[in-house]
């Protein structure tokens, strides 16, 4: 069997693998060519957990995305490991997820992609906060809801407020979408109870549309997310040495207020005397002092299509202290953007 009969093969066993997902010919023909890919650059190690995961697929698939990404940059003499155990004479006790040695320099990378249980923790939240309002609501029925990729706290009010007018006189399990700025925020349905006299609206049924917006909570957990993978590294940033993280957050756009505070600190703008002035709190993962030598950038990645199998828009946030290796990092792929400390990030 020939190396693309063998991976086409793979492919579509992991795709049969995946609950609730179905992969189109292209897809499974694309994955195919990635594992190929990957086959050939010693990579197979990857292609191997990718078959194998279960729960995390989609932690692997982002992985095994940014695995191609570096693979279609650089060509076949530029070195390439996964998760080595040893390096170089290193032995690594927690071995960075990507190795890739050009120009002299070792690039360590370490990949962090926002996760699932993150994002239901934050959208548990948000119900919980829309189920205690919607109790005050004096309507003897229940609602089922479900929200939008870019549902935020800030939605609730103007959600509360559209149930309000809508319940009382609402047809059992018509559909009543809530819009915000020309757009479906979130879908609701009402139903009577067969006996039950409820005590004021009450939630039925929430569903789980993968919530991924990371508007304001999000910044801490982005933090987070990088921290832990930052722990990776058990040695600064030097000139032979330069430590990354890559954190994917999905296909949605991403406010890059969020990731530029997330990065860089809190933006705070306040008005004396008539003018406006702007700074920033020092209070982001570049301000740690346990992780401000180590890592000289932050890449963010999102996905460009809305699959498993995607290419990237890369975001590179670079660490002021390191400002000096940005063309070195550059190296390591193309970036569509790049932000510094003083940059204002636009919303």
């Amino acid at each position: 069997m020939s190396n693309m009969a063998d991976a086409i093969k793979k492919a579509t066993t992991i795709f049969g693998g995946i609950r609730r997902y179905e992969a189109s010919e292209t897809e499974k023909q694309e994955l195919a060519t990635r594992i190929a890919a990957l086959e050939e650059r010693g990579l197979s190690r990857l292609n191997k957990r990718l078959a194998n995961a279960n729960r995390n697929v989609e932690d692997v698939f982002a992985e095994h995305n940014f695995a191609y990404e570096l693979i279609d940059k650089h060509p076949a003499d530029v070195p390439l490991l996964y998760e080595p155990k040893e390096y170089n004479g290193r032995t690594l006790k927690r071995p960075p997820d990507f190795v890739l040695r050009k120009n002299g320099i070792t690039f360590w990378i370490q990949m962090k992609r926002l996760s699932k249980a993150e994002r239901e923790n934050r959208q548990s939240k948000i119900i919980e906060k829309i189920k205690e309002r919607a109790r005050k609501i004096p309507v003897n029925k229940f609602f089922g809801l479900s929200l939008s990729e870019d549902f935020a706290c800030s939605d609730i009010e103007t959600l509360i407020e559209f149930m309000s007018e809508v319940a009382a006189d609402s047809i059992d399990n018509n559909e009543y979408p809530y819009l915000s700025s020309g757009r479906i925020k979130a879908k609701l349905t009402f139903w009577k109870p067969n006996k039950a006299i409820l005590q004021g609206l009450t939630m039925g049924v929430a569903e789980d549309l993968n919530f991924v917006n990371v508007t304001g909570q999000g910044r801490e957990q982005i933090r987070r997310s990088l921290i832990n993978a930052a722990k990776a590294f058990e040695w600064n940033t030097d000139d032979e040495n330069i430590n990354l993280v890559a954190i994917e957050i999905g296909t949605e756009r991403r406010h890059k207020i969020d990731l530029g505070e997330a990065v860089f600190g809190d933006e705070v703008v306040t008005c004396r005397n008539n003018k406006t002035q702007w700074r920033r709190r020092e209070n982001g993962f570049f301000a740690s002092s346990a992780f401000s030598h180590k890592v000289a950038g932050v890449i963010a990645v999102t996905r460009k299509e809305s699959r498993l199998t995607s290419r990237y828009n890369k975001l590179l946030f670079t660490n002021e202290r390191f400002n000096n290796k940005r063309e070195q990092i550059c190296l390591v792929m193309d970036f569509d953007e790049i932000k510094v400390f003083n940059d204002w990030i636009d919303a």
